[in-house]
C-alpha cells in the first residue's frame, strides 16, 4: 500500500467517523482494506475512496434520505458534514496525482 493510499485512508476514516457513516476502513495484515460494516466495500485504490465519498455526499442532497432531512433539522451540522465531504474529495483527488 502506497504512502498516498495510507494518507487517503486515514483522512477518509476521520471524515466518515464524523459523518456517522459505517464504511470506516480497517487495514488487514495482508495490506488489503475491509470496511467494518459493509463486506462489499473493499477499496483497492484512491479512486475507490473518491467514488464512495461522492456517493456519501450525494445522500446529503437526496430528497427523502435521512441525511437530507438533517438539512432541515440541524442545518449547521448538515453544512458541516457536506463541507467535510467536499474537502475530503478534494484531498483524495490530490492524493491520486
Amino acid at each position: 500500500m502506497t504512502n498516498n493510499m495510507l494518507k487517503a485512508v486515514k483522512r477518509f476514516n476521520k471524515v466518515m467517523n464524523v459523518c456517522e457513516d459505517m464504511n470506516v476502513l480497517e487495514i488487514k495484515e495482508d495490506g488489503t482494506l475491509q470496511a467494518y460494516y459493509d463486506s462489499e466495500f473493499r477499496p483497492t485504490c484512491v479512486e475507490d475512496l473518491i467514488k464512495e465519498s461522492k456517493y456519501q455526499l450525494s445522500l446529503y442532497y437526496e430528497g427523502g434520505h435521512s441525511l437530507n432531512d438533517l438539512r432541515y433539522e440541524d442545518s449547521r451540522e448538515w453544512w458541516s458534514r457536506v463541507g467535510k465531504l467536499e474537502r475530503l474529495i478534494k484531498f483524495l483527488n490530490e492524493c491520486k496525482e
